[in-house]
C-alpha cells in the first residue's frame, strides 16, 4: 500500500473511531448524529477505502486524495456543528404536544397506501423496465416506512395494543423485502423505526455495549453479504442454499483482496469527485435536485419521453461524462456518497453543508430531549438514519427522492401536534422567582409530571 494512501486511511479511520467511542461511552448517544455518522463510516467508507488504498489501480491518485480531503473536511464540520457551542433555544411560553390519535391514523393511512404499492410490485414479479406503473407503485411503497414510524410513536405514547398490531402488519412487506430481496436499507431502517421512539420515551435506558457490537456485526453482514446472496433468496433452497454456496468468509476475502469485481460505492464516488475537480464542473445546488425531480415525478408515459428529456438540464442525472476523464465508466445505478454529492455542488466549500447538518441535528436533539417538543420527536424519528447514510447516499439526490416522506413529516407536524401553554408553579414564600414546569416527554401523556427547569 502506498504510504500516502495509508496515511489518509489511518486518519479517516481515526475520525470514525472517535465517533464510535464517543457513542459507546454513553450508549444513550447511539441515536445521535455523530455516532450514527461514524457507524456509516465504519461499515461503508473505511472498508472500501482500504480496498482502494491497497489496490491503486482501482482509483487514480488525484481522485483518491481529493476524496480523502473532502471526507476529512466534512467529518470535522459535522462533528463541530453538532458538538460545538450552540445557541440555546429560546424559551417560549408554550410547547408542542403530540395528538396520538391523529398521528396514528395518519400513519395508518400511509402504511396502508405503502402496503398497496408493495403488494402491486410483488404481483408484477421480475420487472424488466422501470417505467409507467412500476414507478408509480414503487413511489407509493416508499411511504410505508414513515407510516410505520408514526404508528410506533403513537403506540409508545398511548400504549394501545391495536396500534402496535397495525404497525406490525404494515411491516410485513418491508420484512419480505429483506427476506426475499435482501434489501439493505430496509434491514437497517426497520429496526430503528421501533428502537428510536422507545429510547426517546425511556430516557434512563442504556443498551448494553455487547448488544451494540453484535448489531454492528449483523449490519456488516447485511451491507457486504446481502448483495451476493439476495439474487438467490427466491430460488430453490432459499437463503440457506445461497449462504452455503457463497460463505461469508469467502465474500470478505474477495472484497478486501480486491479480487471481486462488484461495484464499490466509495470507489465510484472517488471517480466522480476526481472528474469534477479536473473539469471544474459544479452544479451549485440546483441542477441535481431539479433533474432528479424531473426524473422521478414527471410521468414520461403521459407527456411523452421526448418532452421529458427536454425538461432536463444538461446531462440530467447521468454520470456518463466521467468516463471521458479517466476512461472508466461509472454505473448509473450506484448511488454516490454524500461527500461526492456536496463536492459536485460546491467544490471544497461543500463541507459547510455538513456543518449545517450537524447543527440542525443538534437543535432537533435538544428540542426532543430537553424541551420535549412533540414536533422535534417526530422529526428525530423520521431523520435518524440521515447521518449514517452520508457515507453511501447522496444528500441532494435524496432531497428529491424523499419528497413523499417530507410531505408526510410536514403533515404530521402541522396536523398531529397542538400548541399547549407551559404550566407555572407558584413558589413558596421566600423561595425565589417562579419556575416553569416544562412539558413531559413528547411521547407521554400530558398528565405525567415533567422536569422542572429554571
Amino acid at each position: 500500500m502506498p504510504p500516502d494512501r495509508l496515511a489518509w486511511l489511518v486518519l479517516i479511520c481515526g475520525l470514525a473511531a472517535w465517533g464510535i467511542i464517543w457513542g459507546l461511552i454513553d450508549t444513550r448517544r447511539i441515536i445521535e448524529a455523530p455516532f450514527l455518522y461514524a457507524t456509516g463510516m465504519v461499515l461503508i467508507l473505511c472498508p472500501q477505502m482500504y480496498v482502494t488504498a491497497a489496490n491503486p489501480t482501482k482509483v487514480p491518485d488525484d481522485a483518491f486524495w481529493v476524496h480523502s480531503v473532502m471526507v476529512l473536511l466534512c467529518s470535522l464540520a459535522l462533528y463541530y456543528g453538532y458538538g460545538g457551542k450552540t445557541k440555546a433555544p429560546r424559551k417560549m411560553p408554550w410547547y408542542w404536544e403530540i395528538k396520538d390519535r391523529r398521528l396514528f391514523w395518519l400513519g395508518f393511512a400511509c402504511g396502508a397506501t405503502g402496503s398497496l404499492g408493495s403488494f402491486q410490485l410483488y404481483r408484477m414479479g421480475d420487472i424488466k423496465e422501470w417505467r409507467g406503473w412500476p414507478v408509480y407503485w414503487y413511489t407509493l411503497s416508499t411511504i410505508a416506512l414513515p407510516g410505520i414510524s408514526l404508528m410506533v410513536i403513537s403506540f409508545v405514547r398511548s400504549r394501545r395494543p391495536y396500534q402496535l398490531v397495525m404497525a406490525l402488519c404494515a411491516s410485513v412487506f418491508p420484512f419480505l423485502s429483506i427476506i426475499n430481496a435482501g434489501r439493505r436499507s430496509a434491514t437497517i431502517v426497520l429496526p430503528l423505526i421501533y428502537v428510536v421512539p422507545w429510547m426517546l420515551q425511556r430516557r434512563h435506558v442504556r443498551p448494553p455495549r455487547s448488544m451494540l457490537v453484535l448489531a454492528g456485526a449483523a449490519c456488516f453482514v447485511v451491507v457486504y453479504a446481502f448483495p451476493f446472496w439476495r439474487d438467490r433468496f427466491s430460488e430453490a433452497g432459499g437463503a440457506a442454499q445461497a449462504i452455503s454456496d457463497k460463505p461469508l468468509g469467502e465474500i470478505v476475502e474477495e472484497i478486501f483482496s480486491g479480487k471481486q469485481d462488484k461495484v464499490l460505492e466509495v470507489a465510484e464516488s472517488m471517480l466522480v469527485i476526481g472528474a469534477r475537480y479536473q473539469r471544474g464542473r459544479y452544479e451549485w445546488g440546483y441542477e441535481t435536485i431539479y433533474n432528479s425531480l424531473v426524473e422521478l415525478y414527471v410521468p414520461g408515459s403521459l407527456i411523452g419521453h421526448d418532452l421529458k428529456d427536454k425538461l432536463r438540464i444538461g446531462d440530467g442525472v447521468s454520470n456518463d461524462w466521467v468516463a471521458e476523464v479517466y476512461g472508466v465508466p461509472v454505473t448509473f445505478y450506484t448511488t454516490k456518497n454524500g461527500y461526492a454529492d456536496v463536492f459536485s455542488q460546491f467544490s471544497f466549500a461543500g463541507f459547510l453543508v455538513m456543518y449545517g447538518l450537524g447543527a440542525a441535528f443538534r437543535r432537533i436533539r435538544d428540542q426532543a430531549n430537553e424541551r420535549q417538543s412533540g414536533r422535534a420527536v417526530i422529526a428525530m424519528c423520521f431523520l435518524v438514519t440521515v447521518p449514517a447514510a452520508i457515507a453511501y447516499g447522496a444528500i441532494f439526490l435524496g432531497l428529491a427522492m424523499q419528497v413523499p416522506q417530507f410531505l408526510i413529516l410536514w403533515l404530521a407536524c402541522r396536523y398531529c401536534t397542538v400548541r399547549r401553554p407551559l404550566r407555572r408553579v407558584r413558589p413558596a414564600e421566600g423561595a425565589g422567582r417562579p419556575r416553569n414546569l416544562y412539558p413531559p416527554n413528547g411521547l407521554h401523556s400530558p398528565a405525567l409530571a415533567g422536569a422542572v427547569r429554571p
